[in-house]
């Protein structure tokens, strides 16, 4: 037994370094983000992220607009150093509504830079917002009118800027990997943010599921929730990364059409022709895994489903706790490829990479393909 960043950890099943949750009750599995298998040997260079906020900037992208009328303004607001809830609240104390009515479409990181929708109900009589400094770090950009509230997972996608500082490292290597990751793609991991800071959700997620119960907060209890789905779903990655066969489909793989959320049956076609190993293979379809819930085990056959068995041996805790939870099975793509990513050496030492990726996807998970942080955390 050895100590990592404050959590117990050993050599599990696959080799890699694990938080132990909970020792032979069912609750081991966590892997820390920077022990994952990276598809990538070769990363060429390393340096420091996240140096100051403005080295992490994130753009939301709808997809589409809000309309223009109804009884909700839709307000596009910049955040630097806060987290979307702390944003939300700024907004419901200006505002006068409760933060439960306020309407976003997805978390943004808090050490960052963000641009991002919410939703305020809009009172009759009251003047429209303008563009301006609230509070906290938090400022309008633009406001809209528009009929519905902004549901959580409605964008598209999400536009990085991002800064690498004290960069040493081979540049002609990194623009090399910069192509093959465009064309390739990366794993689709969930970034160490979902775990908290050096993964303390994770004895709290174990806990809760221990009880059968969950803590006061509806927020925490769903934060958990996530944290225990995401572990399990880092972890089946973690193992097709290091078989070689995360990018690729296995007989029994339920996978998914590029830009869709739903995974199509193990073996069924995509309707507009062609197999399922075509459009995988001609990267406009990925293989998936798991995002557990009742009755997951029988989403997946055949190879897939015993790739999956054996990266979950002793997470019995975690899919029991997960099923009695009543959570709908899903599956997740193992591939995410970012599109327009490029990058430039601005000064130096001093790299900026550029992508976006859709909605659910981590750009750590895009980085950590091309550079190593030197001062990860």
């Amino acid at each position: 037994m050895q100590s990592f960043e404050g959590a117990e950890v050993r050599t599990g099943l696959l080799g890699e370094k694990e938080s132990c949750a909970g020792e032979g009750d069912g609750f081991a599995g966590f892997i820390p983000f920077e022990a994952l298998a990276r598809a990538g040997s070769d990363v060429p260079v390393c340096g420091r992220l996240r140096s100051e906020p403005g080295d992490f900037r994130v753009e939301e992208a709808l997809g589409f607009e809000p309309g223009g009328e109804g009884p909700h303004h839709w307000l596009l607001v910049c955040k630097t150093g806060c987290t979307t809830p702390f944003a939300a609240q700024v907004l419901g104390e200006r505002f006068a509504v409760p933060a439960r009515e306020i309407g976003f479409s997805g978390l943004k990181d808090r050490h960052a830079v963000t641009t991002q929708w919410f939703s305020v109900p809009a009172r009759p009589g009251e003047p429209e917002p303008e563009p301006g400094e609230l509070a906290g770090g938090v400022r309008i950009v633009r406001a809209e009118r528009a009929r519905k509230k902004l549901r959580r997972g409605v964008h598209a996608e999400n536009r990085f800027v991002i800064v690498l500082r004290e960069v040493r490292g081979d540049r002609e290597a990194f623009a090399a990997r910069v192509l093959h990751v465009a064309r390739e793609g990366v794993p689709n991991y969930f970034g160490g943010q979902r775990f908290g800071r050096n993964g303390r959700n994770v004895p709290s997620a174990a806990r809760m599921l221990r009880r059968a119960g969950g803590p006061a907060s509806r927020l925490a209890r769903g934060m958990y929730l996530s944290t225990a789905r995401s572990l399990l779903f880092n972890r089946v990655l973690h193992r097709r990364v290091e078989s070689g066969g995360w990018n690729a489909r296995v007989a029994g793989d339920a996978v998914v059409v590029a830009g869709r959320r739903r995974a199509l049956a193990p073996d069924a076609d995509p309707r507009e022709g062609g197999t399922a190993q075509e459009w995988v293979a001609a990267r406009r379809a990925h293989p998936t895994g798991p995002l557990w819930g009742r009755g997951s085990s029988g989403e997946v056959a055949a190879a897939a489903r015993r790739l999956e068995r054996a990266a979950l041996l002793g997470c019995e805790g975690w899919q029991a706790g997960l099923e009695a939870a009543g959570l709908e099975p899903a599956r997740r793509a193992l591939r995410v490829i970012p599109s327009d990513l490029d990058w430039e050496e601005r000064s130096a030492g001093v790299l900026v990479v550029t992508f976006a990726i859709p909605r659910g996807a981590f750009a750590t998970a895009v980085m950590r393909e091309l550079a190593r942080d030197r001062h990860p955390g």
